[in-house]
């Protein structure tokens, strides 16, 4: 399979455009500024959970529960990752649209290794700021790193990234996660299923000041996700909606 390349016109307009988002983020709080700097080296083990309890936890649970503690605050929040705990203990993990790194730091005590990929270069350039031996990231330009690691990763997981992409661009991720995950790795993701706007992400606003523009996530249908999964070369483990979210998981496997 022909290494998949993200340095496209679509995802360098993208990454401009959350680049701008981020850039009101920081400006817009010392707070939130000081949140996207944390690394994760900044989180430890949730004492009510141990790394044994996480590894039987269904991806369900994984994605509703804290699973680390931040050290310094003590702030538990649910996960938001959609991968069971047999693919994050001591696993190497990999997300895409990872921001500045604030969910996968939280892995940062269960896996062996982390790497998040963003195409925003203000959120990469962050999270570089705070990254660790074992939790690295990395911009989509960089093509030769994401060659030269291809076939390496346990798992991977994008979570609140699909819903604001169209089919090609879902596929172009997709067949980069394909690319980075060892045989038999798992890759988890969300979709929406229903069109009500999502305040406060500005995918294309009109004014990068405004924080309550709102945008309507793109959405797929379960056969569309498991047509466009299997276009890859996944195979399509199972797709969960849960309808209090309007969310519809799905967790791939690289055959």
């Amino acid at each position: 399979m022909k290494h998949v390349s993200l340095e496209t016109p679509e995802i360098s307009r993208l990454g401009q455009i959350w680049t701008q988002w981020w850039a009101v983020q920081i400006g817009a709080s010392s707070t939130n500024t000081l949140q996207f700097l944390t690394s994760a080296e900044d989180y430890e083990e949730n004492p009510d959970l141990s790394s044994k309890s996480v590894l039987m936890k269904s991806a369900s649970d994984i994605y509703s529960n804290a699973i680390s503690r931040h050290r310094a605050s003590g702030e538990r929040l649910p996960s938001l990752i959609w991968l069971d705990g047999k693919s994050i203990v001591q696993k190497s993990v990999f997300e895409l649209g990872c921001g500045a790194g604030f969910t996968i730091n939280k892995l940062g005590p269960l896996v062996k290794r982390s790497l998040g990929i963003d195409c925003s270069e203000l959120a990469i350039r962050l999270a570089k700021g705070v990254q660790t031996e074992r939790s690295r990231f990395a911009h989509t330009s960089e093509t030769i790193l994401l060659r030269d690691i291809r076939g390496t990763f346990d798992s991977g997981f994008a979570s609140l990234v699909f819903p604001f992409l169209n089919r090609e661009n879902v596929a172009l991720l997709l067949g980069l996660a394909y690319q980075l995950l060892k045989k038999g790795g798992q890759f988890g993701a969300d979709f929406h299923f229903d069109d009500k706007p999502i305040p406060g992400a500005a995918l294309a606003p009109s004014d990068p000041q405004d924080l309550n523009n709102c945008v309507r996530p793109v959405l797929f249908s379960a056969e569309e996700i498991k047509e466009l999964c299997e276009s890859v070369g996944f195979k399509v483990i199972e797709q969960r909606s849960i309808d209090a979210i309007k969310k519809r998981f799905v967790t791939i496997a690289k055959p």
